[in-house]
């Protein structure tokens, strides 16, 4: 996904800021919204083992045993 690096020099100070375009798209609910930071975030767990993934996603979503509406 794009990003854009703004650099610029004030007063003798180099300052950074990024602006992650994947951020920027247009979501049309707040479910949809958290399920597609959900999948992004679930992409950049490598290194993770399967049961700590289910554990991470069992806590977020408040649930024992995750269930059909978790949508995971």
């Amino acid at each position: 996904h794009d990003k854009h690096v703004f650099v610029a020099l004030v007063n003798d100070v180099w300052e950074v800021r990024f602006l992650d375009l994947e951020m920027l798209r247009r979501t049309w609910s707040k479910n949809m919204a958290v399920e597609r930071d959900l999948y992004t975030f679930s992409r950049r767990m490598i290194g993770w083992q399967r049961k700590d993934k289910l554990k991470f996603f069992k806590m977020y979503m408040d649930e024992d045993k995750l269930s059909s509406e978790s949508n995971l």
